[in-house]
């Protein structure tokens, strides 16, 4: 019998290389300790994680990375890039606000 195949993307929550600076096992290894009980049958679990990533490259990649191996089961994790994006937009949206209710206050175009 095969082995069923789980297959993980996602940004730096999933991608291993956060876990090689610290004492931190990531969720994709701990999933395949948890499920292979006995690695003859248990599944095989793929970490497909790039850290940094937005969940629009996922999307991007999502074909070649996941697809194209046919996985039994699929995990996705992403939007905290995507959040941090949105932030950041909204800080500098609101800076730009600010300087021109400061300028229009003073006077000023």
């Amino acid at each position: 019998m095969e082995r069923p195949l789980v297959v993980a993307i996602g940004d730096s929550n999933t991608d291993e290389s956060y876990a090689r600076e610290g004492n931190v096992v990531p969720y994709t290894k701990f999933l395949a300790m948890l499920l292979n009980a006995d690695p003859e049958k248990g599944p095989f679990v793929i970490n497909k994680g790039n850290a940094g990533e937005t969940t629009t490259l996922m999307r991007m990649r999502f074909p070649r990375d996941v697809l194209q191996l046919m996985p039994n089961y699929v995990i996705i994790q992403g939007g905290t890039n995507d959040a941090g994006q949105i932030a950041g937009l909204l800080a500098s949206s609101s800076g730009l606000l600010a300087g021109a209710l400061r300028q229009s206050m003073e006077g000023g175009p």
